[in-house]
């Protein structure tokens, strides 16, 4: 086979890139909810049909790995030969891969003129109202999953284009503002249905040969590229630790212990050491874990490198099963990826500055600073929900 001309590959690399802006542009102009058109809490992307991320944009960093970690467990759980044109399958269970249970997933399958499945598009976006124990979801004092929300497993949200209307209603009953949530909902549909069209467009212009082709050596060349920046990184053991100070319930503090391994092109962040899973809602899942160390890691690196599935093949995570930073279930974890991801990001940093002191920024605020609010309209009694982001300081760097 004759490699991809290196213009063609380009070509194709952006536009798989900018096909994954102009959903969440898609998003922006239709959702209800702040937390999509204002705050960009989402993430969008596109596999090909080995089941590995061949698209992303750049939207929320802490959904980069949760986004792929859901994805490869939807295709493991239902598999591509359940897709038939015009399905929508949806999660927010985070024990599929999901951050935590605000966060909806939806998946479509892009089809090619055989019928058989080419692509499947996704997009994972923060709802404002998940129906938990309060409004927006981030129950600080929840000590299991069932009280930070209604738990989708993976569901059909659509089939053959219509909707599946007992999901509809059941997603509805159990949410503050139904208004709010099928608005968004139909927004992060609508995303899909953006790419669906500049997908088949991609392959009407280049052929599908072609384009699964560029697909497969992009992710070559992600991988190559990133092995090459670990490969500056001085070869060495480098550690960290850090300190979540209370679970939210107990007065109790919880130790997270990182060990960076640098040997060759290959990075490996091992978190052996960290305390047990906490019983309030200060826990993360795998998904947010590696999300954490992905986000510290691609800052650290070539931001050309093609965001694809190859760019994190050199990157090994390596979490304990039940500890705060890999959770069992029905462990509460809302507060994992806004309070613990942020701190993981850090300790990565941390542990890099002495193999990297002019790149390596100093710490960020360590947490997300969220603040939710709701009640009734003292006119009407409708009940309403908001998430806002107060923001944090950020760390300088060496000379900036």
């Amino acid at each position: 086979m004759t490699p991809i001309d290196q213009t063609t590959l380009t070509v194709i690399n952006n536009y798989l890139t900018g096909t994954c802006r102009e959903m969440g542009l898609a998003m922006v102009r239709t959702a209800y909810s702040p937390m999509f058109n204002e705050a960009l809490d989402f993430s969008c992307v596109i596999f090909n049909r080995a089941g590995r991320l061949i698209g992303q944009a750049e939207f929320c960093p802490s959904q980069i790995g949760t986004i792929k970690g859901t994805v490869e467990c939807l295709i493991d759980v239902v598999g591509f030969d359940a897709f038939k044109p015009g399905d929508i399958l949806l999660t927010n269970d985070p024990y599929h891969g999901v951050g935590h249970v605000p966060e909806f997933t939806v998946l479509r399958g892009v089809f090619g003129s055989d019928g058989s499945l080419i692509f499947c598009v996704a997009n994972c976006a923060h709802m404002a109202e998940p129906g938990a124990k309060v409004p927006g979801g981030l129950a600080g004092d929840a000590t299991e999953i069932y009280q930070e929300g209604l738990i989708l497993p993976p569901v059909w949200l659509y089939r053959n284009g219509v909707e599946v209307k007992d999901i509809w209603a059941i997603i509805l009953a159990n949410h503050r503002t139904p208004d709010c949530s099928r608005g968004d909902l139909l927004a992060m549909v609508g995303s899909l249905t953006v790419a669906d069209k500049r997908l088949h467009e991609l392959l009407e212009h280049y052929g599908e040969t072609t384009v699964e082709q560029a697909a497969d050596e992009l992710l070559a060349v992600a991988e190559r590229r990133m092995r090459s920046e670990i490969e500056k990184i001085p070869d060495g053991i480098y550690c960290y630790e850090d300190t979540i100070e209370d679970d939210g319930v107990g007065t109790e503090s919880y130790k997270m212990k990182v060990k960076v391994t640098v040997d060759g092109s290959v990075l490996t962040a091992d978190f052996d050491g960290t305390d047990p899973q906490a019983r309030g809602p200060m826990n993360a899942n795998y998904s947010v874990t590696a999300s954490a160390v992905y986000n510290a890691i691609l800052h650290l690196t070539d931001p050309n490198i093609p965001r694809n599935d190859g760019c994190y093949r050199p990157i090994k995570i390596e979490v304990p099963l039940g500890s705060i930073l890999n959770c069992k279930h029905p462990a509460a974890l809302v507060g994992g990826n806004t309070e613990i991801s942020p701190r993981i990001t850090d300790m990565i940093f941390g542990a890099l500055l002495a193999a990297l002191p002019q790149i390596v920024p100093a710490g960020i605020g360590g947490t997300s600073c969220c603040f939710l609010f709701g009640g009734h309209h003292p006119a009407t009694g409708e009940p309403y929900a908001h998430f806002h982001f107060e923001g944090v300081g950020w760390g300088a760097r060496y000379e900036q």
